[in-house]
């Protein structure tokens, strides 16, 4: 998301923490995003519209972006894992284990690199929630 920031010249730090933005440069990424979703949908305009939306506790907003992506590729599991984590910080303890379920359940065709970290994850994040 920082990143996003830094290529429409709204930040000049580019190895601030990239999970988060400042609060004003959020506000002029989604007024970017949204407006580009006007002629071009894709997930990845979700998923910065939901990390900024995120950054400024619009979760309900980041909620439904997070869920869009889920709907338009459900056999990815990061967008999974992003809504898990956001069900987490809010409280929303139930609907994070479903998430981390759907997760750890998944089969995907290809079990590379990037899919283990995020069942790993998943399976300690859900682990981590039982244990307390």
């Amino acid at each position: 998301m920082h990143e996003l920031g830094h290529v429409l010249g709204l930040t000049d730090d580019k190895d601030q923490d990239s999970s988060s933005l400042p609060e004003p440069v959020a506000d002029q990424a989604i007024y970017h995003l949204r407006r580009s979703l006007k002629g071009y949908n894709d997930k990845n305009i979700y998923i910065s519209l939901g990390n900024a939306y995120w950054t400024l506790e619009d979760y309900d907003k980041a909620e439904k972006n997070f869920l869009i992506v889920t709907s338009m590729f459900p056999q990815m599991l990061a967008p999974h894992f992003w809504l898990a984590t956001l069900y987490y910080d809010i409280g929303r303890f139930n609907d994070c284990i479903t998430q981390l379920k759907h997760i750890i359940d998944a089969q995907p065709k290809i079990m590379s690199d990037e899919v283990r970290a995020i069942k790993n994850d998943a399976f300690l994040l859900l682990e981590g929630i039982i244990a307390h």
